[in-house]
């Protein structure tokens, strides 16, 4: 069985690798990342480790910040819309990503496993 530490270490690293293959345009890297990343919300979703990502919210890596955001969506809605906001106003392709994200939310339209 998986340790809080050893889930936030598998997180950390597909971000990471996810980040990586959007800044090399490799979008097998990317939507291979995406999915591990899902895999591991659902994982924590039945599980107590829900936590691990409204801990990460305040995290220096803007992607970091960003999953960590719509994966603490569901249980800590107030804090997650606050740092997607944040992001918003970044000059980064992340912006975006935050700002579509907070608008597929608020319609009700977002589905997170």
């Amino acid at each position: 069985m998986k340790t809080i530490k050893d889930v936030k270490k598998d997180f950390l690293f597909w971000i990471y690798e996810y980040e990586e293959g959007i800044n090399t345009e490799n979008s097998n890297k990317s939507n291979k990342a995406h999915k591990k990343l899902h895999s591991i919300y659902k994982e924590c979703k039945n599980s107590d480790f829900e936590d691990i990502f409204y801990s990460l919210l305040g995290d220096k890596n803007e992607n970091v910040r960003l999953w960590a955001a719509v994966f603490t969506l569901n249980h800590k809605s107030e804090a997650a819309e606050k740092v997607l906001e944040e992001l918003i106003k970044l000059p980064s392709i992340t912006s975006l990503t935050a700002e579509m994200t907070l608008v597929v939310w608020r319609r009700g339209e977002l589905n997170l496993l």
